[in-house]
């Protein structure tokens, strides 16, 4: 059952072997490589040029040769095969596959200008380029970035870590397969910054989830909610595996020539994920402490932080307790002449340290426990020793006892027990033990493996307990969501270079073979399996590398390897020598290919790694690859007052009769190579189990300074991690591959008729498979392949796909709620015209009561108006006639009243006034006579 997709389609792919000559024209712009500028100043980048003429050649198949002037001011004849076209977007690509040629020179440019622009990330089909820009670029993080790249498909916003962190979480839950998310780089390229931001955008995604989504400011105020006299309050989850990112960097980051904050060991932090897509649990595994750092420390390096943190940032109270009141410079074990670092405060990381222990749930008398143990491990590298008469190993001086006697009650042990700890050795013979006084070599070499196996002891207690106080729910074993992180140190490579370089790069050689497998042989041979018509690409394998560290087991000669041989060296005891190991190592890989032996020095010896040749020195080398704990040292350990230190040796202690066993001295030897080796191997197997997601961290030059750019460390970087290797496979390959039928059951949905409704498990084989094809062709794509069980997608068409069927739930999901809302409102529409029918039935009653309760009191109020009116009338008529009589009497009196104002002013009046007087007198006089 195969099928394919226009098949003639692929992307172009001539630019990746080299572009034909009528590919160029007289005034194209091209890259050129740097090494051809006259004079022998060229480097191993690319310069930028124009083609000023066309040459013929004599170049076969790859056409003539073009003659460019770079736009330095220098001309050289270049054989086309190596004088490549300038991309026209190179400033504008998110992804490197999307470009129209393939190239060093134009992916070297897109990083450079986005590096500039402050772009850090871009895609390379589906694994991430990060540059660390060596500067905060607040912009790019917080809570409302993490918001926009919820529930968004990688490719449809601009490339981010946090679409890969979005891209691991959404796999998990919709495929329910564990998934991986690898960070890697070498030392300073940023890989731990990126591995703590994908575990934030995580926990952010859990909250949002569970409705616990707080404001990224209010959990920076809350911080410290837990503090160091309350350790009732239980911190989420989410908060304790974020924290456990600075207390373990507390104890295992260190100042290194490279990196101001490099990680010295490896971590794997386990998310475990429920249905609903909480956090319900976690679990760290931890990779080789890089233990000589702890007694020995390289020019112009630090010790581990917290060291410096209580030395330097402690209260002048904790100090005086511990014994620090000298600072950092007091100690041998830090005396590097270096002691701060730039831009950080000691006292505010011992404050964030001590937080994120109590966010944990570690209870402050462990806290102080734990600090006391850092303060006797500092105590105890300041203890001398000096021979006696009988060259027998006894305190140096007064100091040095008083050193001692600091560490002795920091450990809660007797001084005289940890003199005798550190100076004697019990020597097992048949029949009986003999107690040999050392001398003042082996005691102080007795103290530095003390202190030694006391702080990664206690850095491995620290991780198992931050394990234990994580909360886990649910059964563990049914789990299958679950994100893994790794966040391991990076390829390394110093002057001098010991055993831990070696571990360090055997892991990156493991982890880049695993790279190669899934991106290159994993591709190829699927297909294969698959049926999918497919051309081969060659890539680089490191397995002979691999061959030549671990060798291949028991059998010839040829299958011895580095590991191997040092583990023999350690089984032969104090036989062996540097000098004899680099001469047996010299002798048995002599001739096998990526093996070199230098002239000089004698005991060294060269292994050609994936990112170039690194020689390593035997010194220290076979004490370092020994991992012993002394039995003396053990029976000082478990004399402890205090029960914490006493259970930092309880797993590696010797079983009390090993010495009647007939051994020649009481302490337990193991190999640190081979305890490694089998960490690494079950970490490999732990990731053949996921479905990876690749972080390529790249540091943009030594320094480690903002915007400087150097193109042949960041050529050097490219070429190491297969990130060049891996942008031709991409886009001639198939980056995307989904299983049959979840992809028909999932994108069936984009058919337009009756297809969508049949069910997907019910249908044969051949029926899912046309489902299948009907899909990608509505979806208008091309060059997808369907094999024997799985769909094969070009870069991008996933996301396609996803768009579209996001567009189609959408539209479906539309019609769906308008047909409900319709109904819904139809039958409102129905209840209320129900409910209004009797509305207006009432109101129609109301309203006619209303109008016939109107026309009586309208027929009554006519009857009382007609009585009123004539009521009135008769008053008026009474009134008249009554007026009428008064209007005579007015009449009159106003004819009287004018009549004698009339005689009073006027001369008739007054004469007419006076005739009458006297008519009155005479009528008056007249009428006396009369009487």
């Amino acid at each position: 059952m195969a099928a394919t997709g226009d098949q003639d389609n692929l992307p172009v792919q001539a630019a990746a072997d080299g572009p034909e000559l009528r590919a160029h024209e007289v005034g194209s712009e091209v890259w050129l490589p740097e090494a051809l500028q006259p004079g022998g100043r060229g480097g191993s980048g690319w310069a930028r040029g124009r083609v000023a003429a066309l040459l013929p050649g004599q170049y076969g198949e790859t056409g003539g040769v073009v003659r460019v002037d770079a736009e330095d001011g220098w001309s050289a004849d270049v054989p086309a095969r190596n004088c490549h076209l300038v991309n026209e977007r190179d400033d504008t690509l998110d992804d490197l596959v999307k470009s129209d040629y393939l190239h060093e020179a134009g992916i070297l440019q897109t990083l450079r200008v986005r590096y500039g622009l402050d772009m850090i990330y871009t895609y390379s089909s589906n694994i991430l380029i990060a540059v660390n820009p060596h500067k905060r670029l607040r912009h790019l993080y917080g809570g409302r970035m993490m918001a926009q790249y919820r529930d968004v498909q990688q490719g449809q916003l601009t490339p981010h870590v946090y679409a890969i962190a979005e891209q691991a979480f959404s796999n998990m839950m919709i495929d329910e397969q564990r998934q991986a998310i690898l960070i890697s780089g070498e030392s300073g390229a940023g890989k731990t910054e990126s591995a703590k931001t994908v575990m934030q955008f995580l926990a952010s995604r859990a909250r949002k989830d569970t409705g616990m989504q707080q404001d990224s400011e209010a959990v920076k105020q809350g911080r410290r909610f837990a503090s160091m006299s309350d350790t009732s309050m239980v911190a989420p989850i989410e908060e304790q595996v974020l924290e456990s990112n600075p207390l373990l960097e507390a104890f295992g980051n260190a100042k290194t020539s490279r990196n101001d904050n490099s990680s010295r060991f490896g971590k794997f932090v386990e998310l475990r994920f429920d249905v609903a897509g909480r956090i319900c649990g976690a679990f760290i595994r931890t990779y080789l402490l890089e233990r000589s750092r702890v007694v020995r420390v390289n020019p112009q390096e630090r010790s581990y932080h917290i060291f410096y943190m209580l030395c330097g940032g402690a209260p002048p109270e904790l100090r005086a307790k511990l014994g620090l009141e000298g600072g950092a410079q007091a100690f041998r074990y830090l005396d590097s002449e270096v002691y701060t670092l730039a831009d950080v405060d000691e006292a505010e990381a011992l404050r964030n340290t001590q937080d994120a222990m109590s966010i944990v749930g570690l209870p402050p008398w462990e806290q102080e426990s734990i600090l006391s143990v850092v303060a006797a491990v500092l105590h105890l590298g300041n203890v001398q020793f000096g021979n006696n008469s009988n060259d027998e190993a006894v305190v140096a001086d007064p100091k040095s006892q008083a050193e001692l006697e600091t560490a002795a009650r920091l450990l809660q042990v007797a001084p005289e027990a940890l003199v005798r700890a550190l100076t004697t050795r019990t020597v097992s013979l048949m029949h009986e033990s003999i107690l040999k006084v050392m001398d003042a070599r082996a005691a102080t070499e007795s103290r530095d493996a003390l202190a030694k196996t006391l702080y990664s002891n206690l850095f491995d207690w620290l991780v198992s307990a931050i394990n234990r106080k994580i909360p886990s729910y649910g059964d563990p074993d049914a789990v299958e969501r679950v994100i893994g992180i790794l966040d391991i140190y990076g390829f390394e490579s110093f002057a001098v270079n010991s055993f831990e370089q070696l571990c360090i790069n055997l892991a990156n050689e493991r982890l880049q073979q695993h790279f190669n497998q899934h991106i290159f042989k994993g591709e190829q041979e699927e297909y294969v399996r698959e049926g999918i018509k497919w051309s081969y690409v060659d890539f680089v394998d490191n397995q002979g590398t691999l061959d030549l560290l671990e060798g291949t087991g028991p059998g010839p000669a040829g299958a011895l390897g580095v590991f191997p041989l040092i583990d023999e060296a350690n089984r032969m005891g104090n036989r062996s020598s540097p000098e004899g190991l680099a001469h047996t190592v010299r002798k048995q890989l002599a001739g096998r290919p990526g093996f070199t032996a230098p002239r000089h020095p004698q005991s060294a010896f060269g292994i050609s790694h994936y990112a170039g040749q690194v020689v390593y020195s035997t010194d220290q080398l076979l004490d370092k690859n020994k991992d012993f704990v002394v039995a003396e040292h053990a029976a000082l350990v478990r004399g402890s007052q205090s029960p914490f230190v006493q259970q930092l040796l309880v797993e590696d202690a010797e079983p009390a009769g090993a010495a009647a066993r007939g051994q020649r001295s009481a302490f337990k030897l193991n190999s640190v190579g081979a305890q490694f080796r089998t960490q690494l191997k079950g970490l490999m197997a732990t990731l053949n189990e996921c479905q990876p997601h690749y972080v390529r961290c790249i540091k943009p030059n030594t320094a480690g300074v903002a915007g400087k750019w150097e193109t042949g460390m960041v050529l050097e970087q490219l070429r190491a991690g297969g990130v060049l290797e891996a942008v031709r496979i991409a886009c001639a390959g198939f980056p995307t591959r989904k299983a049959i039928r979840p992809f028909a059951q999932r994108y069936k949905l984009l058919l337009r008729g009756a297809g969508v409704g049949r069910v997907i498990a019910d249908m044969e084989d051949e029926a899912v498979v046309e489902v299948i094809r009907l899909v990608l062709a509505q979806a208008r794509l091309q060059g997808w392949q369907i094999g024997t069980t799985r769909v094969f997608l070009r870069a991008g068409q996933l996301a396609a796909l996803e768009t579209a069927r996001s567009h189609r739930v959408t539209e479906l999901i539309t019609r769906l709620q308008a047909s409900l809302r319709g109904w819904l409102q139809r039958r409102a529409y129905k209840r209320k015209q129900a409910a209004a029918i009797v509305v207006q039935a009432a109101w129609r009653g109301h309203m006619g009561r209303q109008r016939a309760e109107a026309v009586r009191q309208q027929r009554a109020a006519v009857i009382i108006q007609k009585n009123w009116r004539r009521t009135s009338a008769v008053k008026a008529y009474k009134h008249a006639i009554l007026n009428k009589r008064a209007t005579v009497i007015q009449k009159y009196v106003r004819m009287f009243v004018q009549l004698r104002k009339f005689r009073r002013e006027t001369e008739m009046g007054r004469r007419r006034a006076a005739q009458a007087a006297v008519d009155a007198e005479t009528r008056g006089g007249a009428g006396g006579v009369s009487k």
